[in-house]
């Protein structure tokens, strides 16, 4: 399970996590709150979650997505 880092991070931003499972499936997931993020390590290196959550006008929908932010000098060395 991934939450190993968030937990132990120096640190840490995220104030809530949202555990969830759909009717149809027995697997579960933890999900950030929207809007937060995550400060994480990996590889040695400090890296960033962000869940972004953006409502469209005139519908119930919502589109999610994450960003990660990795450190230049990481992602330039060819280990991502």
């Amino acid at each position: 399970l991934y939450l190993n880092a968030a937990n132990h991070a120096p640190g840490a931003a995220c104030r809530r996590l949202t555990l969830s499972r759909s009717p149809s499936s027995y697997r579960i997931s933890f999900v950030v709150a929207p809007n937060h993020t995550i400060h994480d390590a990996f590889r040695g290196q400090r890296v960033t979650w962000t869940h972004h959550v953006e409502t469209t006008q005139d519908s119930l929908e919502e589109k999610r997505s994450f960003t990660l932010h990795l450190p230049k000098r990481y992602h330039h060395s060819g280990c991502v």
